[in-house]
């Protein structure tokens, strides 16, 4: 399970802790997230989010994916109320 979602406004990367079976194992960056220059609709701000190298490795591991690192996975809106 992927759980614990954390964005460091540093580097704007997200992580998740992954654990198996209740056990939690390690903290995962898997996906870069970058402020879009102008909002959505509705939203406060918008963000575009892309896999990281560990993300698409992952994809890679388990389903057998190609190599996806750097894919547009989608954009968060932010509300900030």
């Amino acid at each position: 399970a992927l759980t614990n979602y954390w964005i460091n406004p540093t580097t704007g990367i997200l992580t998740a802790k992954v654990s198996i079976n209740g056990v939690g194992l390690i903290r995962v960056p898997l996906f870069k997230v970058a402020l879009a220059s102008t909002p959505d609709a509705g939203c406060d701000a918008s963000a575009d989010l892309t896999l990281t190298r560990t993300g698409a490795l992952a994809l890679q591991l388990v389903f057998k994916a190609p190599n996806l690192t750097g894919a547009p996975i989608g954009r968060a809106c932010v509300d900030l109320a």
